[in-house]
């Protein structure tokens, strides 16, 4: 989970009760979304984001899979291989989903937002490069086909132009340039209206008192 995200009381007795339940591997859920620095309000009950579940063939192109708020088996993480690192580069959690799928292991989603998360303006996914981001999300692919089918899958979900310039991409593959496909310009909406209604900085009143003594003069005079 990450660490400016907010779990709900019941997140970890929901995950394992839907562990036990469904044998998965792996477990993502639905998400709430939150903005600022407060404690999200958690008595809507309807979720801002719905996932579609762990599917191989659909993830190559979008997340189908989960936000990278997971609960795993132990004994799979390990088998899995955990996440690889690659300092500034985001999307590891997709490219683990698709990884774990590919490899037999079982990917599926609690459908509750069992968690909120928090947009900031300066979050990992509006700081990166969406290229890297997206090829690292295509690895597990990748290091799964023989190498004269890499070309097909890069070229359907990075499309290049008539000058031969890459572009995003089309269709279901243009739904795999953001974690949250669709509520962009919602999310941007709430951000810039954040901003807006932040106070100014304020500047912290100093005690004639103690300016006085910070200047070597004394406080005699003040007094």
């Amino acid at each position: 989970m990450d660490d400016d995200n907010y779990a709900k009381p019941h997140e970890i007795s929901t995950f394992v009760r839907a562990m036990r339940t469904s044998k998965a591997d792996v477990l993502t859920s639905f998400v709430d979304f939150f903005w600022g620095e407060d404690r999200p309000d958690i008595t809507s009950d309807r979720p801002s984001y719905m996932f579609l579940g762990g599917s191989a063939d659909v993830g190559a192109f979008k997340n189908c899979f989960g936000d990278a708020n997971c609960f795993v088996r132990r004994d799979s993480f390990d088998a899995i291989g955990g996440y690889t690192e690659d300092h500034g580069v985001g999307f590891e959690d997709w490219e683990m989903y698709a990884n774990a799928s590919l490899r037999g292991f079982k990917v599926d989603i609690v459908p509750e937002a069992v968690y909120c998360y928090r947009f900031t303006q300066g979050s990992m996914q509006k700081s990166t490069d969406f290229f890297k981001n997206r090829r690292r999300s295509l690895r597990p692919y990748l290091d799964s086909l023989p190498e004269s089918l890499h070309s097909v899958i890069l070229n359907a979900v990075f499309p290049r132009g008539a000058d031969g310039s890459i572009s995003r991409g089309t269709g279901l593959a243009a739904e795999g340039g953001s974690r949250f496909h669709g509520v962009e310009s919602m999310v941007d909406s709430q951000l810039r209206a954040q901003t807006e209604k932040a106070p100014p900085p304020q500047i912290p009143h100093i005690p004639k008192v103690q300016a006085a003594e910070a200047q070597g003069g004394g406080a005699r005079d003040e007094l």
